[in-house]
């Protein structure tokens, strides 16, 4: 079983809150999430645009890649630890480097996974 039972629906809802408030952060990434009745367990996607994208951030800077958290309605706690957890792993520049240069799916995963033990220490 998947993580979100309509694609469609977590979307628009990604949309609707990026309207109230931008979660594009700095140096091309941006923290996009949403609460949604579809998402069935707490997810962390990650995105790397082929092309920047225009997104109202912090520094005006076009977003490389995405961090997409995806909640289930009514899970805040799971929502705000999540959503804090990467805006500190976004604080360490050298981990901010190493993600906007990575190259492949299995080093993009090695170094999100490495950085969220360490934060869970």
């Amino acid at each position: 079983m998947g993580a979100i039972e309509s694609s469609r629906a977590f979307f628009k809802a990604l949309k609707r809150r990026e309207k109230e408030v931008t979660t594009g952060f700095k140096d091309g990434i941006a923290i996009p999430h949403s609460k949604n009745k579809t998402v069935l367990k707490p997810t962390l996607m990650f995105i790397k645009f082929t092309n920047p994208i225009e997104w109202e951030s912090m520094d005006d800077k076009p977003v490389h890649i995405a961090f997409a958290l995806a909640i289930p309605e009514g899970k805040n706690q799971e929502h705000l630890k999540l959503l804090s957890t990467i805006s500190r792993a976004l604080i360490d520049d050298s981990f901010t480097e190493a993600i906007l240069e990575a190259t492949s799916e299995k080093e993009i995963l090695e170094l999100v996974q490495a950085k969220l033990a360490n934060s869970e220490e």
